[in-house]
């Protein structure tokens, strides 16, 4: 029992250590996925590729300038939408309030519904 847990506890230890160092060294290396980028992105680097002719280096460099474009680009919509949250609250406000009237006939949407 004592050489089990002579041997666990420095095992446990080296891999909480482990994954506190990667969880805090993770934002500083995050670089875009190049496989996630958005259709409209993706088709157009596709009609790069052909039209231009690049090499499979060429393709992926773009890929990659692609992926930190589409990040910029979300963090300026995600900017966009909270600018406008107000009015989208009361946007769903007042079409829920129509839904009930006219739809329900007056009854309440129920508490799990979506918003």
């Amino acid at each position: 029992m004592s050489q089990l847990s002579r041997f666990v506890l420095p095992v446990l230890l080296t891999f909480v250590a482990g994954l506190l160092v990667g969880l805090m060294l993770a934002p500083q290396h995050n670089s875009p996925r190049s496989g996630a980028l958005d259709s409209d992105l993706v088709a157009w680097e596709e009609a790069m590729a052909k039209s231009r002719n690049l090499t499979a280096e060429q393709r992926t460099d773009m890929r990659v300038l692609l992926a930190y474009y589409q990040r910029q680009r979300e963090k300026l919509f995600d900017a966009q939408r909270s600018a406008i949250e107000p009015q989208l609250s009361e946007l769903d406000y007042r079409f829920e309030s129509l839904i009930q009237e006219r739809i329900l006939g007056g009854r309440f949407l129920s508490e799990g519904s979506p918003r």
